[in-house]
């Protein structure tokens, strides 16, 4: 048993209905022990190697918060992108500052466009909220906003995906392609909208380098930093394995296993990709 710690503070917040508050924390190897009174601790204290640690003494400690339904590697990579939200948002720089309505999203895509001088350069955004943000884009308003640069723009929870004619030109769907969230206009045409999981990756395969350069490790501990900021310090990656499983575990395994790493992590696989890699055998390359 490796020494424990306690950590006396004004309060301790400890959810529990018979006794909502303490006076001290026992932590040993990450993980509280106990709460309670130094003079509670001692059955533990008596019989352990121990130490006091003064430096909460004047702070009130609350439990760590669950997530349990998070993208940390995803949106770790959106984090780095333009972001144009309704709300205010972290990124690599600081908060992002929010856009209220539709004309604000579209007025700040043109922008953008004006802003880069490579017209050969994709514009990729994040954080568009139909419900908040007056509607949804479609391919020929954004043919009308940036008609010669692709682009294109990602929902803050990124269910939809929305692009015009010259990215679409890019990404490997066709007019007449018949593929589940793919939308359409009544005539037809493709509308740029992709919606749900087998959608949106055909239209971002050819943007994951671009999206995932504020990934990776440094992209997970800022994502967990942003956690640690909003008192969460456990959550559930629901999309684990999604674009490569291997890359991925071998960026979590690098990141998490940190002393320094605020966060206990569950990784969930993602089924789809995992049975079209190993078909029936997809059970056995998890538990290997």
């Amino acid at each position: 048993m490796t020494q424990i710690t306690v950590f006396p503070a004004r309060k301790v917040i400890t959810m529990d209905p018979g006794r909502p508050f303490a006076e001290a924390i026992a932590v040993m190897d990450g993980k509280v022990l106990s709460t309670g009174t130094i003079e509670s601790m001692q059955p533990w204290l008596s019989r352990n190697d121990y130490r006091i640690d003064d430096t909460l003494d004047d702070k009130v400690i609350m439990p760590g918060l669950i997530d349990p339904h998070t993208h940390f590697a995803m949106s770790s990579g959106f984090l780095s992108l333009h972001y144009i939200g309704p709300i205010e948002s972290p990124g690599p720089e600081g908060m992002n500052s929010p856009l209220s309505t539709h004309a604000d999203v579209c007025t700040k895509l043109r922008e953008l466009h004006c802003a880069e001088n490579d017209p050969a350069k994709p514009l990729i955004a994040w954080g568009l909220d139909p419900a908040m943000q007056g509607g949804h884009l479609h391919r020929d308003e954004l043919d009308e906003l940036v008609n010669d640069r692709p682009i294109w723009v990602i929902s803050y929870a990124p269910h939809f995906v929305y692009t015009n004619s010259a990215a679409l030109e890019i990404i490997s769907i066709r007019e007449g392609d018949a593929v589940h969230g793919v939308q359409h206009y009544p005539d037809g045409r493709l509308n740029g909208v992709f919606v749900e999981i087998e959608a949106t990756r055909i239209a971002l395969a050819g943007m994951r380098d671009e999206i995932s350069k504020g990934g990776g490790v440094a992209g997970l501990r800022r994502m967990a930093d942003v956690a640690r900021r909003a008192g969460v310090t456990t959550t559930a990656e629901m999309v684990f394995g999604w674009i490569d499983f291997e890359n991925e575990w071998a960026m979590h395994d690098e990141a998490v296993n940190d002393s320094e790493f605020p966060l206990r992590m569950a990784l969930v696989p993602l089924e789809n990709p995992l049975y079209k890699s190993h078909v029936g055998k997809a059970v056995e390359f998890l538990l290997a």
